[in-house]
């Protein structure tokens, strides 16, 4: 054991001299490379160009609230469609989405009963015309009363009726469309027993045309009026905005959600579909924001919901004491979205430098260079606030 014990200590002692030995030699080698290699890197970080990008100010500005609601494209008229008689459905010629021209033959009911209810009715309005017939001569020749003579009439009368309302509905077990559309919903099938009333289609009327709806609530609406303009834009067709006005307003509110319902009548464009979700938005000239901080849209990235990122400019010293611009992304807030500007709640303030174009090549942290360049137009600015709109909607 003491052997053993005695080849150990000499193992471990040969194994920390020969492992020290390696480790001076190593070290040497590695400060020769990095005197060699530093001055490369220093070299390189001196060559590579910092990040050109624009700037502006935060700046404070008196602001016209938008109003922003979300809603549904509507056909202006939604028409339901159904019999007027009970009976077993024949058959349904479309299926939603088609479309249909005025005139046309939409669904029918099974005539077989309705047919065998008319010849009855006809069958038994012959014998009651006879038998008036009949007793009216019987009368004048004095062997009835006029009570009988009144009875047999009014059976006469009966059968008529009965004949009509069995030929009224056969004429009513078809299904016209009143005007050309789109068939939006097709609530029942070949086989199905409908009695007087149920909708079996809803047609949407293509030329009464198609309105966007959205709830308001009521302290909003009371700065609302018809005509008053206003910007829809609808994810099916890329968010472009389109100009619509308000042409209704409900006079009573919901009573589940107490939110009255604004209309906005919208231009003919071959892609709009009933159903289809947007966002309308409205200028209220009744409400304004004094002291609201704005910005470019052109300077948020990374937008979710209501929030975003913008880089602030710090003033910082670089290598030999030069003053550079250091890059720090900030999570902002994002308030209402104006012609040109965004307005923002939290996370800035007035004065500070943010980057507004080139901060695609940008990481917080970076130092970077202010382009000559002037800021984009307005058009662009325009361009780039539909797309933080539509980010933000997101």
């Amino acid at each position: 054991m003491r052997r053993l014990s005695i080849i150990r200590q000499r193992k471990q002692t040969g194994l920390l001299s020969g492992s020290l030995g390696g480790r001076l030699a190593l070290a040497g080698a590695l400060l020769m490379l990095s005197a060699c290699g530093g001055g490369a890197e220093e070299d390189d970080a001196k060559e590579q160009p910092r990040p050109e990008v624009t700037t502006t100010a935060v700046q404070i500005a008196d602001t016209t609230r938008v109003l922003e609601a979300a809603g549904t494209v509507r056909y202006l008229a939604e028409t339901s469609l159904g019999f007027t008689t009970p009976g077993k459905i024949a058959s349904i010629r479309y299926v939603a989405g088609e479309s249909v021209k005025r005139g046309e033959l939409l669904a029918s009911l099974d005539t077989t009963t309705v047919t065998a209810d008319l010849a009855s009715a006809r069958a038994e309005l012959e014998r009651a015309e006879a038998e008036y017939g009949r007793i009216a001569k019987l009368f004048d020749q004095g062997w009835v009363t006029r009570a009988r003579l009144d009875q047999s009439e009014a059976a006469a009368k009966a059968a008529r009726a009965a004949v009509s309302s069995a030929g009224f509905a056969r004429e009513t077990s078809q299904i016209i469309a009143p005007s050309s559309g789109v068939i939006l919903a097709r609530n029942a099938e070949p086989g199905q027993i409908v009695q007087p009333g149920t909708a079996v289609l809803i047609l949407g009327e293509a030329a009464r045309g198609m309105v966007f709806e959205v709830p308001v609530i009521d302290s909003d609406v009371a700065e609302l009026s018809i005509g008053m303009p206003a910007k829809i834009r609808l994810a099916a067709l890329g968010n472009e905005e389109i100009e619509a006005q308000i042409r209704d307003i409900d006079g009573r509110a919901d009573t589940l959600s107490g939110t009255f319902t604004v209309s906005f009548a919208l231009p003919a464009n071959p892609g709009l579909r009933s159903g289809q979700i947007g966002t309308a938005y409205v200028t209220m000239p009744k409400t304004r924001v004094s002291n609201q901080m704005t910005i470019p849209p052109e300077a948020l990235f990374d937008v979710r919901a209501d929030e975003g990122f913008v880089y602030v400019l710090k003033e910082v010293k670089a290598e030999g004491g030069q003053k550079a611009l250091k890059a720090e992304a900030r999570n902002v807030s994002i308030g209402n979205v104006l012609d040109d500007r965004i307005t923002i709640n939290t996370g800035l303030k007035p004065g500070e430098r943010i980057i507004v174009t080139g901060h695609q090549d940008v990481h917080s942290g970076d130092l970077v260079a202010v382009a000559k360049s002037a800021r984009p137009k307005a058009s662009a600015a325009k361009a780039s606030a539909a797309k933080a709109a539509s980010g933000a909607g997101q």
